[in-house]
């Protein structure tokens, strides 16, 4: 599967939620069919740039702010707590999954998603 690109804003002191569905996809029928996530694991790092040291959010299933089902259903959720903090104009990210419950060596890592943040500080106030 190729890594999908999504881009996103937050409005600081709101609840964002970004879902999204992992699938497969019959190179003859076209048929796309949800790959079982439940064993799975995930995680979101929301970062100035590409190779920054410095994390500005952190989204995992480790930390409860993702979901996996066995729908492929991948959710990630900012707490309005952590968007009031969040104030990168602009920044990137990306989704990894694992095909574990952690991400230990050995197991095989998954580019699901990536793409753009902005900051959205609204025009009504």
């Amino acid at each position: 599967m190729a890594l999908a690109i999504k881009n996103f804003s937050i409005r600081p002191g709101t609840t964002k939620v970004l879902q999204f569905v992992f699938y497969t996809l019959d190179p003859l029928t076209k048929v796309k069919t949800p790959v079982n996530l439940s064993t799975y694991s995930a995680r979101m790092q929301i970062r100035t740039r590409e190779g920054d040291p410095t994390v500005l959010l952190e989204l995992s299933t480790s930390n409860g702010k993702m979901s996996l089902n066995s729908s492929g259903e991948v959710m990630a959720t900012i707490s309005p707590n952590d968007s009031a903090t969040y104030s990168a104009k602009r920044a990137v990210y990306d989704i990894l999954l694992s095909n574990n419950t952690t991400f230990a060596s050995g197991t095989v890592i998954i580019e699901f998603v990536s793409g753009i943040v902005s900051l959205d500080t609204g025009v009504t106030q």
